[in-house]
């Protein structure tokens, strides 16, 4: 075999296939074999992971690949050797594979986890598909068998789970039933960590993709647990399980496509035809009134978690009905910030596309809502015993200063301004029962100000940037005063 100088291992498995493509010997994985004829239900055997580590030492004591796996550096040419004859088995016995020559699924099962033994890069399906026809009726078979596979929590004899885990467990499998999104978030972690994800499905997945995405969108048509679209979402890449969302009309395929690719944001690499095609998604979401409302209390009650979203999310909402719009808003939850607050920037980078995207009457529609939320919510003091002691603000900043600029008028603000500052000024006319009171009072009016006399350094909601900075502090005259300097400051 020609010496391999290669300096990664990007372009391993094209070589490999094409030296496989060559006439010559075959491996058969002779000890993997043996042990997975001896199951009854081979595929369920490997979301046993004790019982796929059997598996993988039987298979690497034979062609002792996994050290190359695990360094990560170009194999010699015995071990190329032994990784092309193991390639030209699994590729054989693919092309030839007939569902009548094995009708439980027990060679299937061993050229499966061959594969995911020696797929170093990930890139054995893309290669293999390049080079060799279709077998249609293993899609066929993948098809069914991907379409109806089932999840069972696997529990073992000699270790009950504890109380609060089977209450868990019991508690998702409602909501999975019913597609209770918001339900499902909230135990998302406690339930799907104890799921063990099957090889087999992660390579059937594969399969289906590079032979035809149609073939793959099918077999997840009826798709109804979380877990299994979990397990076939978490078998593609991001761009992949995007492209699938986009051409499915499966809710369970849209909601846990989203949810797992953005649920950690810091292995979330988004580029503009990602974020184009989830635009595609969420606008089908959109369009359906009750989904959205979960969605909406999943992806959008704290922004900043999703920030890799709110682009996406804005072009959406530019292009959404009224009601999801008002969803939107009201879903957010709003809290005393800072200027310099990370969700507000989160919130401002979905308002931004929006605005510049939106007509004037669907804008009107989201700064409208955005301000009679805000002025309801009167800074967070609900109660009497609620106090702040300095400027604050809020995460919908951004559309409330839009609502002033577009939709009110100029004689309208002004007087607001004129009412704000005049209520500062005789605020000493009033009983305050404590001095925390007092301090209260003043900042709330000053917390006002700052939006509406920033929205008079504004005049055109799409193209500048309505987000008062960390830097501005609007006074109006107030704190100019020294005996309001001197009695804040004490």
């Amino acid at each position: 075999m020609e010496e391999n100088s290669m300096s990664d291992l990007d372009e391993l498995m094209r070589i490999a296939i094409s030296h496989e493509l060559k006439p010559g010997e075959e491996s058969i994985p002779t000890k993997l074999l043996s042990l997975i004829e001896k199951e009854i239900n081979p595929i369920q055997k490997l979301s046993d992971i004790d019982q796929a580590n059997v598996f993988f030492e039987a298979i690497d004591k034979q062609f002792a690949l996994d050290f190359v796996r695990a360094s990560g550096r170009i194999p010699t040419d015995e071990e190329l050797n032994r990784w092309v004859l193991l390639i030209r088995w699994i590729s054989n016995g693919i092309q030839e594979w007939k569902p009548q020559n094995d009708l439980k699924y027990h060679k299937l099962t061993a050229l499966f986890f061959a594969v995911e033994y020696c797929d170093i890069q990930n890139t054995f399906w893309e290669c293999f598909s390049e080079n060799y026809p279709k077998n249609k009726e293993l899609a066929h078979v993948l098809m069914n068998l991907l379409g109806n596979i089932k999840h069972n929590f696997i529990s073992t004899e000699c270790m009950q789970p504890y109380i609060w885990e089977r209450e868990a467990v019991e508690k998702f499998a409602l909501a999975d039933a019913k597609a209770d999104w918001i339900t499902v978030d909230e135990i998302w972690g406690s339930v799907t960590n104890a799921s063990r994800p099957n090889l087999f499905i992660r390579q059937a997945v594969k399969f289906l993709y590079y032979f035809g995405l149609d073939h793959l969108k099918k077999a997840s048509d009826n798709v109804r647990q979380v877990l299994i679209a979990k397990q076939i979402i978490e078998s593609l890449n991001v761009s992949q399980r995007m492209q699938l969302a986009c051409q499915s009309e499966n809710p369970y395929i849209h909601f846990v496509c989203v949810y797992t690719t953005f649920y950690d944001q810091r292995e979330t690499l988004i580029d503009a035809t990602i974020e184009n095609m989830l635009v595609k998604v969420l606008s089908k979401i959109a369009l359906d009134e009750a989904q959205w409302k979960s969605w909406m209390h999943v992806f959008n009650q704290y922004p900043l978690r999703r920030e890799d979203m709110q682009a996406a999310l804005g072009m959406t909402l530019a292009f959404a009905p009224s009601t999801a719009i008002s969803v939107y808003v009201k879903t957010i939850i709003l809290n005393q910030t800072d200027a310099s607050d990370a969700s507000r920037n989160a919130v401002a980078k979905c308002l931004r596309v929006f605005s510049k995207n939106a007509t004037p009457e669907v804008r009107k529609v989201l700064w409208e809502t955005a301000y009679r939320r805000w002025k309801e919510w009167n800074f967070g003091l609900t109660e009497s015993s609620d106090n702040i002691f300095r400027i604050t603000y809020s995460e919908i900043d951004y559309a409330v200063v839009a609502y002033i600029v577009e939709c009110m008028t100029n004689e309208k603000r002004a007087g607001i301004i004129d009412e704000l500052k005049n209520n500062f000024f005789t605020l000493d006319n009033s009983w305050h029962a404590s001095k925390s009171e007092y301090f209260t009072a003043h900042y709330k009016i000053f917390s006002e100000l700052q939006i509406y006399l920033h929205a008079n350094n504004c005049t055109d909601v799409t193209g500048e940037d309505l987000l008062i900075s960390s830097n501005s502090c609007y006074l109006a005259d107030t704190q100019n005063h020294d005996y309001y300097s001197i009695k804040l400051n004490n």
